[in-house]
């Protein structure tokens, strides 16, 4: 999952000539608030936006509007390094869960 979204901001910043990169404004926002105008999930973790229609989507799908020279914002709930660190936890708690199972 990590690995996935990391790599569809990686794959926003080559699609756009500028792309601004903002933290949400809010990081406590719930998480059906921003959802993705192509096809409505939840976008959690991050989403993409243009400056000038104002339409938001997914990084999955990359292009959220028919906007000429468009300026894109790529929103972010947690930067990369928190977005790993997160899941270094995860994992971790997982493994010492998987041992205290065992005994």
């Amino acid at each position: 999952m990590k690995d996935k979204e990391l790599g569809n901001r990686e794959k926003v910043m080559k699609c756009y000539d500028k792309v601004l990169v903002k933290p949400f404004n809010n990081p406590h926002i719930r998480y059906d608030y921003h959802t993705c105008s192509t096809c409505s999930n939840y976008t959690y973790l991050s989403f993409i936006s243009c400056m000038t229609c104002k339409k938001a989507g997914c990084t999955h799908h990359i292009t959220v509007c028919n906007c000429l020279n468009t300026k894109m914002v790529l929103n972010t709930r947690f930067t990369e390094k928190e977005l790993t660190e997160t899941f270094i936890e995860i994992e971790e708690d997982e493994n010492t869960d998987d041992g205290d199972s065992e005994q």
